[in-house]
């Protein structure tokens, strides 16, 4: 079992950011169609490191954190908003090197938070949740959410029928072979955004 467990942050696949000339940049893709000029270093590090595949979660907010001032920490928020909010980025969990899961918001996104599972608090699977098969991927989504969950492999869709029964992270990674505490702390963050599973008591 893994420990080590990654967010990878990248573009979806229609979307494409492309240099156009020193300083200025082009996004375009479904609801996306702009060039953005002299970005803050910040964003321009984004933009280069999204052109080249994407980066880790933690990669990318450490751009901001090493800023010398706040505006860089506030125009990598608000341009991470901005790409959420047009649907244009995709965020994929990586457990040990191995992509288990995958979110993708269907209408007006945001930028993932830290993870707002809380320790100790157990999960359940919602109700409302339905899961159904998009090609060679099962999804999970929820008509209350505006998001969802691609499952990339058997390990997150046996995590998501164990949800069945209500688990903390903890739990859920204890019942579910091959699956690192840390990844079933941000595999329930993302069914979270996607309102496929609720907090039980």
């Amino acid at each position: 079992m893994s420990e080590s467990a990654l967010l990878h942050v990248a573009l979806v696949e229609s979307t494409k950011v492309t240099p156009v000339s020193p300083g200025r940049w082009r996004i375009e893709g479904r609801g996306i169609h702009e060039v953005i000029e002299d970005p803050h270093p910040v964003v321009a590090g984004v933009l280069e490191r999204l052109a080249n595949g994407g980066a880790s979660d933690a990669e990318l907010a450490s751009l901001a954190y090493t800023s010398v001032d706040d505006t860089g920490l506030f125009a990598y928020l608000g341009f991470m908003f901005h790409l959420s909010s047009v649907c244009a980025l995709r965020y994929t969990l990586l457990d040990g090197g191995r992509p288990i899961a995958e979110l993708r918001w269907l209408c007006d996104g945001t930028a993932l938070d830290p993870p707002r599972v809380e320790h100790g608090v157990r999960y359940g699977l919602s109700r409302f949740a339905v899961l159904r098969r998009e090609g060679g991927s099962l999804v999970v989504e929820s008509p209350l959410g505006r998001a969802q969950v691609r499952l990339l492999g058997g390990t997150a869709a046996l995590a998501v029928a164990s949800l069945v029964q209500p688990a903390d992270a903890a739990e859920l990674a204890h019942r579910v072979p091959g699956l690192g505490a840390e990844a079933a702390v941000r595999l329930i963050d993302l069914l979270l955004f996607g309102a496929a599973v609720s907090t039980v008591d």
